[in-house]
């Protein structure tokens, strides 16, 4: 019992210590699960180590904790249900593609390197370049 416990104590940090991010949709985790990028359906994931993301057709809604995957280089995430505002901060991302969403507002302004992108298929009012 007392083992169980200092575990529980000490797990919170050896997740802090390991770059993990916070991830509240299932199905974003699920996908990373299947990608070989986590093990457990927690809410968080290592990110350093991701460079390429195809998370087409997963049903995600919520893309909480894509800007702390520094190394993302890739994103493509055509095809599910994410709505509303999307703010980008990913230096090192080079290609974007998020056809068929309901983004409305895209801000995309930190995003440094980027070469190509698609959108097309939202409910875009606007975007921050």
């Amino acid at each position: 019992m007392i083992k169980r416990l200092l575990f529980l104590l000490i797990l919170p940090f050896l997740v802090i210590g390991q770059n993990s991010t916070f991830v509240p949709d299932d199905a974003f985790e699920n996908l990373l699960i299947s990608l070989g990028y986590d093990d457990v359906l927690d809410n968080f994931v290592l990110t350093e180590n991701i460079t390429d993301l195809n998370l087409s057709n997963s049903n995600i809604v919520d893309l909480t904790g894509i800007n702390s995957f520094e190394n993302l280089v890739s994103l493509t995430a055509y095809s599910n249900n994410i709505f509303g505002s999307l703010e980008l901060i990913l230096p090192n991302l080079t290609s974007l593609g998020l056809f068929d969403n309901g983004i409305t507002n895209l801000d995309i302004s930190q995003c440094d390197n980027l070469q190509w992108l698609d959108v097309q298929q939202n409910l875009l009012s606007s975007i921050d370049i």
